[in-house]
């Protein structure tokens, strides 16, 4: 299913290019002709908002190949590992996913940004080099080198604030799975692991748990902010990762994520928390209003 998930960035030359998916494959310019004409000024907001949602992937990307190549050393090469990313990995998948809602958000198609890539703007400058900086931070992830970022984390994201978040995001991975498995039992639906169906439901499990995700970085305001708010929140993370109380606190989180998950794969998660989550993801707001909280956020983001 991944092969069909191949989005190519145009090189120095259009006849050479190398796969945000993470595939080195050279492939043909676009022949089927573009549904929308897309602008140069779009193309540009386009790419860098594209770098913006690929960094925090890229950061796990570099991180996951670090470890593989520590663990294994020369006995893997660079090619291997890239077939290993594209085939068990699921990183390009989720890169595909990120694809699309910014596809759909500037109301274009993946081949009116291929060919806007690849043909019209072949030779531009601007957009060239947009494109050449997204292949280094692609090749440099692949290995084990993180893209180079500097995150100021917002004087709002506090110790309490960062738990907050993180108990939240686990809390709709946990809300989204069980409701997901659920009802695929409730249909009598069987699968195994690899499986189309397999495939499909993970789909429709990020699909849902990004959506609610996004909603939760809305509130918190992240998504004002230059960076991804997964890239804050790792930054906001790092502040205080020598601080034993968040340190004890984060492990708590963690491990309540980890025994909730164990429990929905066994089908055992109980039907209270179960609909504890159902009414507070659907019958009412993501998080709860916190007017302290909120008009902190609103005094710094005034001017945005």
């Amino acid at each position: 299913m991944l092969s069909k998930f191949k989005w190519f960035i145009a090189g120095a030359a259009a006849t050479l290019s190398v796969g945000i998916y993470f595939l080195t494959q050279e492939v043909a310019v676009p022949v089927e002709p573009p549904t929308t004409k897309i602008s140069k000024q779009k193309a540009v907001l386009l790419l860098k908002e594209m770098k913006k949602n690929m960094i925090p992937l890229l950061v796990t990307l570099s991180t996951y190949i670090s470890s593989i190549k520590e663990q294994l050393g020369s006995r893997i090469t660079d090619n291997q590992l890239r077939e290993l990313i594209s085939t068990k990995s699921r990183i390009p998948h989720q890169i595909k996913v990120a694809e699309n809602l910014l596809f759909q958000k500037y109301s274009i198609s993946e081949n009116d940004f291929k060919t806007a890539c690849q043909i019209d703007f072949i030779t531009d400058s601007d957009i060239q080099n947009q494109l050449a900086e997204l292949k280094y931070i692609v090749d440099q992830a692949f290995l084990g080198i993180p893209p180079i970022t500097y995150i100021k984390v917002p004087e709002f994201m506090t110790l309490d604030i960062i738990l907050q978040i993180t108990s939240e995001l686990y809390e709709i991975t946990i809300f989204i799975t069980n409701k997901k498995l659920e009802d695929l039992k409730g249909q009598g639906i069987n699968f195994d692991v690899g499986s189309q169906e397999y495939l499909q439901m993970t789909d429709d499990l990020d699909r849902e748990t990004n959506f609610y995700k996004e909603k939760l970085y809305e509130r918190y305001k992240l998504n004002k902010l230059d960076e991804a708010p997964k890239l804050i929140l790792h930054a906001a993370m790092q502040k205080y990762k020598e601080n034993e109380m968040f340190i004890r606190k984060l492990a708590e989180i963690e491990a309540m994520f980890q025994a909730a998950m164990n429990m929905i794969t066994a089908g055992q998660y109980p039907l209270e928390e179960s609909e504890k989550l159902r009414k507070k993801f659907e019958d009412g707001p993501i998080i709860q209003k916190q007017d302290n909280f909120k008009g902190t956020v609103e005094k710094e983001f005034v001017s945005t």
